[in-house]
């Protein structure tokens, strides 16, 4: 449409200067400089018309050429899109799971370990045969803080020795964690600990033979309380006797 525009004014433009000229038959000094500055000026604008001209057809192609490369696209993009669409749905049809970009870590075990030189044992302080024997106790220790009634001195506890541990080790520890006063004499580096009185209550508090003794697992142990060392899952108990048994 512009080019034809363009077209007919230069048409129209010749026509005038055509009939300027025919209308002219004798032309002065003036005129002949007129014309000629007209036809320059005419030249002028042709030449500024056929510039124009070129810029808008080079403008039209590369207006189409960007029509063009933008359908281009639109297609490519709508090739692309149905071609995951098709693989979504043949995953889903066989099964085949589908892979997201969704990162997923490894499940963090948290796995509780105890050291591997912690022993773990039970241990407990009784005093039942001085209750039981209660008349022949001396009046030092008739008092139920020293002696108490129900026979315990201490309930049975949990305890995490260490490795080399022994029997003493454990019943130092547990008296001095639950504020109960103990009495030894020895020397524990040479396994001569030897156990004097428990909480107050002393031997010979029940007669001549009374005393602390202690157990292992029920059993009543040989071996000096410095010389045992503990092992995994013993109870340790520590009884007052009043001489005429064990236990």
């Amino acid at each position: 449409m512009k080019n034809r525009n363009i077209k007919a004014l230069r048409v129209s433009l010749f026509i005038v200067i055509f009939m300027f000229f025919s209308a002219c038959s004798v032309e002065t000094v003036e005129e002949y400089n007129s014309r000629i500055n007209l036809t320059q000026d005419i030249e002028e604008i042709t030449s500024t018309l056929e510039k124009f001209d070129d810029y808008v057809t080079s403008v039209e192609k590369e207006t189409t050429q960007r029509d063009d490369i933008s359908e281009i696209e639109v297609l490519e993009k709508n090739d692309v899109t149905q071609a995951i669409d098709s693989t979504t749905s043949t995953r889903h049809e066989s099964g085949i799971p589908m892979q997201t970009n969704v990162e997923t870590f490894p499940t963090i075990q948290v796995v509780e370990e105890t050291e591997k030189n912690t022993i773990k044992v039970k241990t407990a302080i009784y005093c039942d045969k001085a209750v039981e024997n209660w008349d022949k106790l001396n009046d030092s220790a008739k008092n139920e803080s020293i002696v108490p009634r129900s026979g315990i001195i201490l309930g049975v506890q949990d305890y995490n020795a260490k490795e080399g541990d022994t029997a003493f080790d454990v019943l130092k520890s547990i008296c001095g964690n639950n504020g109960i006063s103990l009495n030894y004499t020895g020397n524990a580096k040479r396994k001569t600990i030897y156990i004097n009185g428990i909480n107050g209550l002393y031997e010979r508090d029940c007669g001549s033979a009374s005393g602390w003794v202690y157990s292992v697992n029920g059993e009543f142990i040989n071996v000096g309380v410095s010389g045992y060392t503990v092992r995994q899952g013993d109870i340790i108990e520590f009884h007052f006797t009043d001489g005429s048994k064990v236990f």
